[in-house]
């Protein structure tokens, strides 16, 4: 198994086909971060729907720190074999960031192959996950990056599934065109 995620992972950085540079990292850097989460052991799918906008380097940096965020609190939530997603959807105008895992739904199918009767998930859990809001340092500071750049971050726990981490940036293109001015 080791052998086929070496494979895989140097078959994903000939794709990539990048010079190191010293430059901060941005929006096109999220590749690596997929990889990296593979080798880590969970399924990992990329998605962007519409046009993706050119952005300046200081909302790429905070695109991209904000997927790197999300993910690893995620990753750190999850077993090893848990589904995360990271989907960009590009408007005319804006971005919208959803980076979700699959943790609870994967722990509760484990947890019923190995017939644990100790460990049950409940409607409870359910109402839980519906009513309490969800904070911590990393869901805060996600949260100022999209303020920069005029957007909003929240972290939502869905019944049953695992999290997502919701980001929405409605006027990017204005506002990345105005700092550049």
């Amino acid at each position: 198994q080791s052998a086929n995620r070496e494979v895989r992972r140097l078959v994903d950085l000939l794709r990539r086909r990048q010079e190191v540079s010293a430059a901060p990292p941005g929006v096109s850097d999220i590749d690596a971060l997929v990889i990296r989460y593979r080798e880590l052991g969970f399924s990992v799918v990329y998605n962007q729907e519409g046009v993706p906008q050119q952005l300046n380097r200081g909302a790429q940096l905070a695109i991209y720190r904000i997927v790197f965020d999300s993910l690893q609190f995620l990753a750190d939530l999850a077993s090893s074999g848990a589904n995360l997603s990271i989907d960009f959807v590009w408007s005319e105008n804006g971005l919208q960031v959803l980076v979700k895992d699959d943790s609870i739904s994967t722990d509760n199918r484990v947890n019923l192959s190995a017939e644990d009767p100790d460990i049950e998930y409940t409607a409870s859990d359910d109402l839980k996950a519906l009513v309490e809001p969800l904070s911590n340092a990393t869901i805060i500071s996600c949260r100022e990056r999209a303020e920069l750049y005029g957007g909003s971050a929240e972290l939502k726990l869905v019944p049953g599934v695992g999290h997502t981490f919701s980001v929405y940036f409605p006027e990017l293109r204005l506002i990345t065109a105005e700092s550049e001015q």
